[in-house]
């Protein structure tokens, strides 16, 4: 029978830390996403798009928003 050697951390230690580590970038990453709103804004309202079947596509834009302030606009068409 052929046995494998596995490779051992040589410190128990080294895994806690870099599960924290990853812990503490997950967090960091989560309040820094949390900040932005990104959204499909139409112009018009439903009353206008009742009248035009390409109204959702032809005059919506994908706005990203930061704290309220407009930081982009990206045209759908």
């Amino acid at each position: 029978m052929t046995t494998i050697a596995l490779p051992k951390y040589q410190r128990p230690s080294d895994l806690v830390r870099w599960t924290g580590v990853a812990l503490a970038l997950a967090l960091a990453a989560c309040l820094v996403l949390a900040q932005f709103d990104a959204a499909k804004e139409c112009r018009g309202g439903g009353f206008s798009a009742g009248f035009s079947r390409g109204f959702d596509v032809r005059r919506c834009d994908f706005v990203v928003r930061r704290f309220g302030h407009e930081i982009g606009r990206v045209p759908l068409t």
